[in-house]
């Protein structure tokens, strides 16, 4: 009878108690009597204190149950017993409720539990008679932490795709350098986080002191203007944009939105490590797929990837960290293939910086009605990284879907202020255009002399190799006041990205990169 179920030292006490009742009064089987007197004698579970929690006498209870006992039907002089139908069903409904909360053994309150639930047994009668319910039971053991079991199941509260994640880790802080090493925050550069060296615009700025008064106001959760401003900048209606707080928020409204437990999304290896949090997080399953020897993407690999089980592929483009870039003929290619239930996501944070004309335009997709989610950013060119705010561009029966998801308000009023000034300044895009450009010739040709080898990139940023852990040159880079990107947690342990800055703040990095290793 109890082979089945997993029960505590104390309701394996109270069974056998209530045997012992059994046979004691001759009775053939146990009944739900002898459970309730088996959980009266042991006395010290979290039945017993339940019940005098509810203000119930356990000698009191005792007497009556042993009175109905002693008035049941003796059946034979026996030394062993079975278990009755009404007995045998409390012991089942215990094992429910010990499964509803997930403990993984069965404690003296669940057995009472059942008792509670067996409503034609003696035990249920005796119970009700005193005023005992399992409304006021479950309240009880549910405001009372010391009543609860200590074999509480090994089952984490958390999700099995969240415990396996590691935390996101961020560019090193100014602060946090300053603090730590004791170096002038003004004498710290951050080459990082792929953060715009200028700045935000002027533009932008002035739009946020001027909206600085108004924060007592929540924001337009539409982000309105926002989406009219942006709508008419990208050739593409309000209706076909989401907005999000950072990018980030976007991918992860995607992945919330729309998968599944054991779904497949499909990602490259060495890409944005949101990708395999986003899917963690929803329970599905990644696949993770190599890039070439030379870090670029092999689309025909991620169409080789694709079973019955994919819902989401992330293609990153161009990718960080390694700066590659698929070009538009291997893109539209690679669409020709993509089944009509596959949703791909086009990260497109760096689009901007890309100067070649084989870039692809993916919001032709968009446009032609298909599952494709185009994700870009104003964190990066637009120097808005601290206001967070991104957008996606899809059809609008998926953003419609993805609006659900989404929380409310989640573009403040000044990110949205600072947006659409931002939109504006022409100038200042251009500015980070060009000091880009002319950052990443300067970088190369320094790493090329001093033979280092490095990843052509369409960013803002450099994936350098260095032939020894980037963590440790990191470190002795943190002490001249120069902060960059150890690559550990993107499987490129002897690798740091370095965001492309300045000509003072490339200098300074190159100056310090040769101390340390010694070229």
């Amino acid at each position: 009878m109890l082979s089945g179920g997993r029960f505590t030292e104390r309701a394996r006490i109270v069974i056998n108690y209530a045997s012992e009742e059994a046979i004691r009064h001759n009775h053939g089987k146990v009944d739900t009597g002898h459970l309730l007197l088996g959980l009266v004698y042991e006395g010290q579970g979290i039945a017993a204190k339940a019940l005098q929690e509810l203000g119930i006498n356990l000698d009191h209870l005792e007497r009556k149950i042993s009175l109905k006992l002693k008035e049941a039907e003796i059946l034979s002089d026996i030394q062993e017993v079975d278990f009755s139908d009404s007995a045998s069903q409390v012991l089942q409904y215990a094992m429910e409720e010990a499964i509803k909360v997930e403990f993984d053994h069965v404690g003296t309150e669940h057995i009472l539990l059942g008792l509670l639930r067996v409503t034609d047994g003696m035990a249920n009668q005796v119970l009700a008679d005193m005023g005992v319910t399992i409304e006021g039971l479950k309240r009880v053991l549910k405001y009372q932490p010391s009543f609860m079991s200590q074999h509480k199941s090994k089952k984490t509260l958390a999700k099995d795709g969240v415990m396996s994640i590691k935390p996101y880790e961020p560019g090193k802080p100014i602060e946090d350098v300053s603090r730590e090493l004791g170096i002038p925050e003004e004498d710290i550069i951050k080459m990082a986080s792929n953060e715009n060296p200028l700045g935000p615009s002027p533009l932008g700025v002035q739009a946020i002191k001027d909206c600085a008064d108004k924060v007592n106001f929540y924001p337009d959760g539409d982000c309105f203007y926002l989406k009219q401003d942006l709508a008419k900048h990208l050739g593409t209606k309000p209706e076909n944009i989401l907005m999000g707080n950072g990018s980030n928020d976007v991918l992860q409204i995607i992945a919330d939105t729309f998968l599944k437990p054991k779904d497949e999304v499909i990602y490259f290896k060495h890409a944005f490590v949101v990708y395999i949090l986003a899917t963690k997080i929803a329970d599905a399953t990644p696949v993770v797929v190599d890039v070439r020897d030379d870090y670029s993407q092999d689309l025909d690999a991620v169409l080789d990837a694709i079973t019955d089980r994919t819902k989401l592929i992330f293609i990153a483009n161009p990718n960080n960290p390694t700066g590659t870039m698929s070009t538009a003929e291997q893109v539209d290619q690679f669409m020709r293939f993509i089944p009509d239930d596959v949703i791909v996501v086009f990260d497109e944070a760096y689009y901007e910086y890309v100067d070649r004309e084989d870039f692809p335009q993916t919001l032709k997709y968009v446009n032609e009605g298909r599952n494709v989610i185009t994700c870009r950013t104003f964190s990066k060119i637009y120097g808005l990284a601290g206001l967070r705010v991104g957008y996606g561009i899809a059809k609008p029966e998926l953003v419609e879907i993805m609006n659900k998801v989404r929380q409310p308000f989640n573009v403040s009023m000044v990110a949205q202020a600072a947006a659409r000034a931002s939109l504006r300044d022409k100038d200042h895009v251009e500015k980070s255009i060009k000091i880009n450009c002319e950052g990443k010739i300067y970088l190369c040709s320094q790493f090329e002399s001093m033979g280092l080898d490095y990843v052509p990139s369409e960013g803002n940023f450099i994936l350098l190799h260095l032939g020894r852990p980037g963590l440790d040159v990191m470190k002795e880079l943190l002490k001249m006041g120069v902060i960059v990107r150890p690559l550990v947690g993107y499987e490129l342990p002897n690798s740091v990205r370095i965001t492309i800055g300045t000509r003072e703040q490339n200098e300074k990095l190159i100056a310090s990169l040769r101390q340390v290793l010694g070229k």
